[in-house]
């Protein structure tokens, strides 16, 4: 009896000290693979510096010669403080995030441990640290797999059949959207509608994941309604593209509304997303697109970019020196000049350091794979976003650049007179109004891209038809593209708001 407790006792012993021993190991792996997801995010987050080093020492290595030393001393000790503030600002939300993540289950994560410790075995407390090591793995290993995998479901593939080439110039693709339902037939009886992507965010982001109905174009298509989308010419090897000037933009605009007109015998509706939307808004107020459009959709579209507030307090940030396009410029092997995708995507980051710092986007994501239980699953749509901001990055037109950070710097006048000029003539509201155009604005009511007075500017000069959404910038293009979701853009929803798809339908009949 007593060698059959002492045998028992012996058994006990060694299977704690067993899992002891294999918890110590896991705790050393979890730890290592910690501080490789860190050096990562950091890496990657610092990747766009160098370009943006080369292109602030191009402009800076002549400015400070013909710049008093005095100004020079002053100017860089303000941008060395401003640095200073975002390094604390970035730190600051570093802890916030980490305290999101932890302190909610703080309690229950300690009294787990607690129980952990008083098993017997050991072995409680061996699940625990396998679950967070799991966790930790699934981030830094798997999970960049995943979001490289995502390219083959993520964006605009002609290839595939999404699509089909209508017409093209030097700059721009002509496409016709393909419903992603089996039994909507294409016809050439109903309105159609061109949707313009932004420059800056490119045109996949609005053909999102197609085979998940999650496609902002589509979204239009899949209701049987005649949809096009103009897609931009690759920049890097397309010198037409490169030179582009907003009056090139408009005169091609033109010729697509006009060859989809001819097929549809019928006035079209221009949807721009984002930046799309001011340069939609923009050609429409030239009048060169008079006779070929009678309504206009807006989404989350910076209209006035002063309005804008996180842009606001980065530039009271930042000395006038440095509030210069050329810092961001780049000259391809062509001669000419386009504005770097990489440096422009780390100032939105810089923008927002509280939430886009290493360390906060590591523990951001961490916390989608530790609060899973059980077998940990990677989301799908959550990987493709993270494609689309890893390896999106486009450089832009300069000419195009140039016209939209005039907007960020001069807002409309009281007359509802824009701060640019297209083919020299003056862009005014009250144009929508003598021709008749019917005009819909959707804003995002979390945007921290465009704000949403940046977004409803218009709604100061002339009548439109407002619509807002939950969630962010891309809520629109993703989560509420979807037909089933609580926002669809073909439903009217919240205080009776009208999607820009039943907008478009509602137009139609």
């Amino acid at each position: 009896m007593i060698k059959r407790e002492l045998s028992g006792q012996m058994e006990q012993l060694m299977n704690r000290n067993l899992n002891a021993g294999m918890a110590m190991l896991e705790g050393i792996k979890s730890l290592q693979t910690f501080w490789t997801g860190i050096f990562r995010y950091t890496n990657t987050f610092m990747e766009p510096a160098w370009p943006a080093s080369r292109c602030f020492y191009e402009v800076e290595k002549q400015k400070i010669l013909t710049t008093s030393p005095l100004e020079n001393y002053f100017d860089y000790v303000s941008l060395f403080q401003m640095n200073l503030g975002l390094m604390t600002e970035g730190a600051a939300g570093a802890f916030k995030t980490m305290g999101d993540l932890n302190f909610p289950e703080a309690q229950t994560a300690f009294m787990s441990f607690i129980d952990a410790f008083s098993d017997p075995n050991g072995e409680k407390l061996l699940r625990l640290l396998k679950q967070g090591s799991s966790a930790l793995e699934t981030l830094v290993h798997h999970y960049p797999k995943a979001i490289k995998a995502a390219k083959k479901d993520f964006g605009v593939h002609p290839e595939r059949g999404d699509v089909t080439l209508v017409a093209e110039t030097q700059r721009f693709y002509l496409y016709r959207v393909t419903p992603s339902v089996k039994n909507i037939k294409l016809g050439n009886t109903g309105k159609p509608v061109l949707v313009i992507p932004p420059y800056v965010l490119g045109s996949n982001i609005l053909m999102f994941l197609r085979g998940k109905k999650k496609s902002y174009v589509n979204a239009f298509a899949d209701q049987g309604i005649p949809t096009y989308l103009r897609v931009l010419k690759t920049v890097s090897n397309t010198p037409a593209v490169q030179e582009m000037a907003p009056e090139d933009d408009c005169m091609d605009m033109a010729y697509f509304l006009s060859e989809i007109k001819k097929i549809h015998n019928k006035k079209v509706t221009l949807n721009g997303y984002c930046q799309g939307g001011f340069v939609a808004l923009i050609n429409l107020l030239s009048g060169r697109l008079d006779n070929l459009v009678d309504a206009l959709v807006t989404c989350v579209s910076p209209i006035d970019g002063t309005k804008s507030i996180s842009l606001k307090n980065y530039y009271t940030l930042l000395p006038d020196r440095f509030r210069d396009m050329g810092h961001s410029v780049k000259t391809l092997d062509t001669g000419h000049k386009v504005v770097d995708g990489e440096v422009m995507s780390w100032v939105y980051k810089i923008m927002s350091m509280g939430k886009e710092s290493p360390v906060a986007a590591f523990y951001r994501d961490l916390s989608m794979f530790l609060m899973q239980k059980g077998k940990i699953k990677i989301n799908t749509t959550a990987a493709a976003l993270n494609y689309w901001l890893a390896y999106e990055r486009t450089d832009i037109p300069k000419k195009i650049c140039d016209f939209s950070f005039i907007t960020y710097n001069k807002s409309i006048s009281d007359d509802g007179t824009l701060p640019v000029t297209l083919f020299g003539r003056k862009l005014n509201f009250s144009h929508l109004k003598k021709t008749n155009i019917q005009y819909h604005i959707s804003i995002a009511e979390q945007d921290d891209l465009v704000d949403g007075d940046c977004a409803k500017a218009p709604l100061n000069h002339v009548d439109a038809e407002l619509c807002v959404f939950p969630k962010g910038h891309l809520g629109i293009a993703t989560s509420w593209s979807h037909p089933e979701s609580a926002c669809a853009l073909h439903t009217r929803f919240g205080k009776n708001y009208r999607g820009p798809v039943r907008f478009h339908l509602d137009l139609e009949s």
